[in-house]
C-alpha cells in the first residue's frame, strides 16, 4: 500500500499527532454520535495504525510531534511564546 500527502505549497515536514488512548476505550454504540465518531473503533488497532503512520512519516524525512507534551502548561508551545 502506498501512502501520499499532497500539498499546493510544498512538502509536509511536521505534523502534530495524538496517540489514541483512553478516549477510544470509552466509545460505545450509544455515545458515538454524541462524540462525533462514525463508528466504534478498536483501540488496539488504532494504536498500531498510529504507530505505523508515525514511522512512515519519520522514514520519509518527516516528523510526527505528539501533541500532548507540547500543549500542556509549560510545554514546548508555552516556552516558544515566552521566548
Amino acid at each position: 500500500m502506498t501512502f501520499s500527502v499532497q500539498s499546493e505549497v510544498g512538502q509536509l515536514r511536521q505534523a502534530i499527532v495524538h496517540r489514541p488512548g483512553l478516549e477510544l476505550s470509552r466509545l460505545t454504540p450509544q455515545n458515538i454520535g454524541e462524540l462525533l465518531f462514525d463508528d466504534v473503533l478498536w483501540a488496539s488497532k488504532a494504536k498500531e495504525e498510529h504507530s505505523a503512520a508515525c514511522e512512515l512519516a519519520a522514514g520519509d524525512r518527516g516528523r510526527a510531534r505528539h501533541g500532548r507534551p507540547h500543549l500542556r502548561p509549560g510545554g514546548l508551545a508555552a516556552r516558544r511564546r515566552s521566548a
